[in-house]
């Protein structure tokens, strides 16, 4: 619920009826953000001013990079889910949107400018030689180094006033993975409740699945692997961020190499650098190889653990997974929740 409402026709200050006009001109629609920062024309002035002045610098592309990363980190769903509508809009397909929630791009030299805009960001501009030497080599001259902390300071203005003002999310909700949670399960229900799914609900069962002993020794054993760390291939598609989750999955072959992670619930960035926390695959395979399981299956399998709505996956894509599994004749499932 906002803690700072929109304003109304009959409440809009005089000095902010003209810029919220110009606003309207320039995106078609007057999103919250702007009826909340009317109550002030000179905070209304200020981002109408400093969205003016940066919206012909770099690329579009880019900005809406730098945004989608700057919302991240600072965990401000508001402007996360509207420069995830706006991104796609300038043409960022939604594996560049999965990636610019991490500061990274498949595009080495948009890439080079997220890792030094976050840098900004996490080292409040005290940025080392090292980091300003780097978004140099990638082609950034001074003029537009100046611009990337520009951007940075624009995302920052409107991360933290949409935290202190909270107003009503007009665009496709996204779900920043980095939103601090106290008492992880109870919070995130209440927050699910209120902010994404009221319908919400545990699914719970009335008895506990069935034990079933292994049949063979453990180093005979076919393992496969289920997992919930949203990985996927580069060539498959990534995983829906929006406020109803993603039931579907991936499947992967037991060598897949480089893996992709999209996730609405946890900061992929990590499992990037070290998938095994989360899709141990390689791990299965090297325990293969010294003996200590049998072989690995054929194919592992990939979902995204975020979803609200679980009906899909309890009547259709669990069930298909579970009869690959028959197929594959798996003797043991590994279960990785992230």
């Amino acid at each position: 619920m906002p803690r700072i409402p929109s304003v109304t026709p009959d409440t809009t200050p005089d000095g902010s009826r003209a810029l919220l006009e110009e606003v309207e001109h320039a995106f078609g629609t007057v999103p919250n953000i702007a009826k909340t920062l009317a109550h002030s024309p000179a905070a209304l002035q200020a981002w109408v001013g400093l969205n003016g002045a940066l919206g012909s610098t770099l690329t579009p592309e880019l900005r809406e990079q730098i945004s989608i990363a700057v919302a991240e980190a600072n965990g401000c769903a508001y402007c996360l889910s509207a420069h995830t509508a706006v991104g796609g809009m300038v043409g960022l397909d939604a594996q560049e949107l999965s990636l610019a929630r991490e500061g990274a791009s498949s595009d080495l030299r948009r890439k080079a400018a997220l890792e030094f805009a976050l840098a900004v960001l996490e080292s409040r501009g005290d940025v080392s030689d090292e980091a300003l030497a780097r978004v140099r080599a990638a082609g950034f001259d001074d003029g537009e180094i100046a611009e990337l902390v520009a951007h940075v300071a624009l995302n920052v203005l409107t991360n933290y006033f949409n935290h202190v003002a909270r107003p009503e999310i007009d665009f496709p909700l996204v779900v920043p993975a980095t939103k601090r949670y106290r008492g992880f399960a109870q919070v995130e229900y209440a927050y699910v409740r209120e902010d994404v799914l009221p319908a919400f609900d545990w699914t719970t069962f009335a008895q506990p699945s069935p034990r079933h002993r292994l049949q063979r020794p453990l180093e005979q054993a076919r393992v496969a692997l289920v997992a919930t760390a949203g990985a996927h291939l580069s060539d498959q598609p990534a995983f829906d961020l929006g406020k109803e989750g993603d039931s579907s999955y991936r499947e992967l072959p037991a060598d897949a190499g480089e893996l992709r992670f999209s996730h609405g619930g946890y900061d992929t960035r990590r499992a990037r650098a070290d998938p095994d926390v989360v899709f141990p695959l390689a791990l299965l395979r090297q325990l293969a190889i010294e003996g200590e399981i049998g072989e690995l299956a054929p194919r592992a399998f990939s979902f995204m653990g975020y979803i609200p709505e679980s009906e899909p996956l309890l009547q259709k894509t669990g069930p298909e997974v579970a009869r690959k599994l028959l197929a594959d004749a798996v003797d043991l499932v590994l279960l990785v929740p992230s």
